[in-house]
């Protein structure tokens, strides 16, 4: 029977036979002569311990060394992680504003009994879920559009609605809507919530303007077609219907990204739009 520590006579015996001979002085002297095995444990005992030293003083260098090459690698200063400091305030501050202008949205909804997709396809159409504060040397920009002329894009237009003062590119009316709601035009500038309620009420004040020209416009999402035409502010009756189209086309298809979420309605009637207005944002007609 080995103790703990000890080689067993099977591991003993398939090991002897590997190892060399133990040396003997020829006039038989020095200490009393002990038994092969033990000596042979006490020698494999004392090669393993420093082994494990060997090993452990090299597993140390090594992490030290790729902790070393890490940070030589990353840049621990410098105008690199600057910037992606940056970013990320910048995709977090993006992010809590989209929040806000998602649950604005669904409140000017309810106080306003305006369709939420509607306001949901408005605010992505004229802003990406974002508060537009131009500055104020933009200068709106033309551009060309395959069967329907000239297009301006309207950039001097402020918060998630994209409201806007400036006649000479269109665009919902920012002074209306802050009549509406009783608020100063720089509050609806400054202030998404505010925006959001003053876009809300213009839509609302158009939808009663047709509904008393004896127009149908409830619940059901197609009969505010009108209404999305004129919200856009757009003088001539082809930019105001590519610009419900657009509205209505984001309605449809819906969008699931960036924290933006828009349920699709994919049995939406597109049919009341008019082919060149389809074709322009690649939808077919039905025949």
């Amino acid at each position: 029977m080995a103790r703990r520590e000890e080689l067993t006579d099977e591991q003993w015996a398939i090991l002897e036979p590997l190892m060399p001979p133990l040396p003997r002085r020829p006039n038989g002297r020095g200490r009393p002569w002990r038994e092969g095995q033990m000596v042979r444990f006490s020698q494999a005992k004392r090669l393993t311990i420093q082994a494990f030293a060997v090993l452990t003083f090299l597993l140390l260098f090594s992490i030290g060394a790729l902790r070393a090459e890490q940070q030589n690698q990353s840049p621990s200063s410098g105008p690199l992680l600057s910037a992606q400091r940056a970013d990320d305030s910048e995709l977090s501050r993006v992010l809590r504003e989209r929040l806000i202008i998602a649950r604005a949205l669904k409140e000017a909804s309810s106080e306003f009994n305006i369709p939420l997709p509607i306001l949901q396809a408005i605010a992505f159409k004229q802003s990406r879920w974002n508060h537009l504060i131009p500055s104020e040397t933009e200068r709106p920009q033309k551009e060309e559009t395959p069967g329907l002329g000239t297009r301006i894009h309207y950039f001097p237009f402020y918060g998630p609605m994209g409201l806007s003062d400036d006649e000479s590119v269109g665009g919902p009316s920012l002074s209306r809507a802050a009549s509406l709601i009783g608020e100063e035009p720089e509050k609806l500038k400054r202030n998404p919530i505010a925006n959001i309620r003053g876009g809300a009420a213009l839509l609302a004040a158009i939808a009663d303007e047709e509904r008393r020209a004896g127009q149908v416009v409830n619940s059901r999402l197609e009969t505010w077609k009108h209404v999305v035409e004129k919200f856009g502010g757009f003088r001539f009756p082809d930019i105001a219907e590519l610009f419900a189209v657009d509205v209505f086309k984001t309605i449809r298809d819906g969008y699931h990204a960036h924290s933006i979420e828009i349920k699709a309605h994919p049995d939406l009637d597109m049919s009341m739009f008019s082919e060149k207005a389809l074709k322009a944002v690649g939808i077919k007609k039905n025949p």
